[in-house]
């Protein structure tokens, strides 16, 4: 598809956003201001981070075959969109981490397995991601804007010819689900006794058309983020009231859970990459907005928890809040670009052979949307680390679309 042919798909919605919420900008703190030893003033993410965004809508197909379905979508944010209740895609962080003022992709599904006859719903979340999340090196947030944004173009071809359209605009209503909070560097939290159901009925509350540029838009290029793998949990112990896991490696991902939680009770998940001298767990990443927690309310029921809108550089988890911890109830997640594998080796050199794997492990936690320095702390696409490393990533994955796109926004903020 053309970029003049998805821009005029495109022109058929509106940007939409919740009525009167802006992203806070966190107050300015330097590299300057670190290095003559202050410290900024915390203030928790409960009262300075926003819910992630949610805009919903039904609408009804008349009783005829279903075609073909399209689903067109992006964000000021990153999202997951929804057609009765199911993701459109396994993708994650779509739609990816590019210079958004200058260069703003768009997802396409097939989404005609999803749609049937008659009342048919449509749903998109959004969450402050690398748009307006608290990414920079010094835990600033908007880099890109400070109004999280939605924009969706639905498109159905019916058996007698007919192409009906659902686009985004203010007949969407707008609200809320489970999510508390939602940021890529600080973490998750979510209430499970809150309206983890919204997709079913949707809000009272109309959504707002903002101002959203068109001509910024540009079809995906290369592989989006997806989940790569599982590890189990190598060792499990307890320490103090907490239980800590091994994954037995670091990586870039998130942990996924199963506990029933009692109603009300909070767990919290804190990840790092390394134990101290003694063997106990410590954070070992610090700095403003890099807490790398996730926190989960329960409500009594068993669910399987995850976060969605965040990952983390860890090895290690200590989960307070739980009463006990089976092997089997844990296990990480690792996330990142889907690249294609092109290349591996293997020698009779045990060490030799775990170097490779190291090469490998660092490939894919420093993929995740972009190629960045490390998966914890900074995150961030210098051009030197990809510099050095274009060589050896070139061997073991097919880089050459992951790295276009990247170029493309290196190109556009020049």
């Amino acid at each position: 598809m053309s970029i003049t042919q998805l821009k005029k798909i495109m022109q058929q919605g509106k940007w939409i956003s919740r009525q009167g919420q802006f992203v806070q900008e966190e107050p300015p703190f330097s590299l300057a201001d670190m290095f003559a030893g202050k410290k900024p003033v915390f203030v928790s993410p409960e009262k300075r981070l926003l819910p992630p965004q949610c805009f919903h809508r039904f609408f009804s197909l008349p009783e005829q075959e279903i075609v073909a379905a399209t689903l067109y979508a992006t964000a000021h944010g990153v999202y997951h969109a929804y057609i009765n209740g199911e993701k459109v895609s396994d993708t994650l962080f779509a739609p990816d981490f590019t210079a958004y003022d200058k260069y703003l992709q768009v997802q396409v599904y097939d989404v005609a397995p999803l749609l049937h006859s008659g009342e048919n719903n449509l749903g998109i979340i959004v969450a402050d991601g690398w748009y307006a999340g608290r990414i920079s090196v010094m835990g600033g947030s908007a880099q890109f804007g400070n109004r999280l944004a939605a924009l969706l173009v639905l498109e159905v071809e019916l058996s007698d010819g007919t192409l009906f359209t659902v686009a985004s605009d203010e007949c969407f209503t707008a609200g809320r689900g489970r999510y508390e909070y939602a940021d890529i560097q600080i973490g998750e939290k979510q209430d499970w006794r809150q309206n983890r159901d919204w997709f079913k009925y949707g809000f009272t509350e109309h959504a707002e058309v903002v101002e959203g540029d068109y001509q910024v838009l540009r079809p995906q290029l290369g592989e989006p983020v997806k989940k790569l793998q599982y590890l189990k949990a190598q060792k499990i112990w307890r320490e103090d009231e907490a239980y800590i896991v091994d994954f037995g490696q670091v990586i870039a991902g998130r942990v996924q859970l199963t506990a029933a939680i009692p109603e009300g009770r909070v767990v919290t998940l804190e990840h790092t990459e390394v134990l101290n001298e003694a063997g106990k767990f410590f954070v070992n990443i610090i700095g403003r907005n890099k807490e790398q927690q996730d926190v989960f309310i329960g409500d009594g029921q068993q669910h399987m928890l995850e976060p969605e809108f965040t990952f983390h550089g860890f090895r290690y988890v200590r989960i307070t809040g739980l009463s006990q911890l089976p092997p089997t109830a844990i296990q990480a997640v690792v996330i990142g670009t889907a690249l294609a594998e092109t290349g591996y080796l293997r020698t009779d050199n045990p060490q030799i052979n775990r170097l490779l794997q190291n090469i490998e492990w660092s490939l894919k936690g420093n993929t995740v949307s972009i190629p960045t320095d490390c998966p914890q702390r900074e995150r961030m696409g210098w051009t030197g680390d990809m510099q050095i490393f274009a060589p050896t990533a070139c061997f073991f994955r097919n880089m050459e679309d992951f790295a276009r796109r990247w170029l493309c926004s290196v190109r556009c903020d020049q």
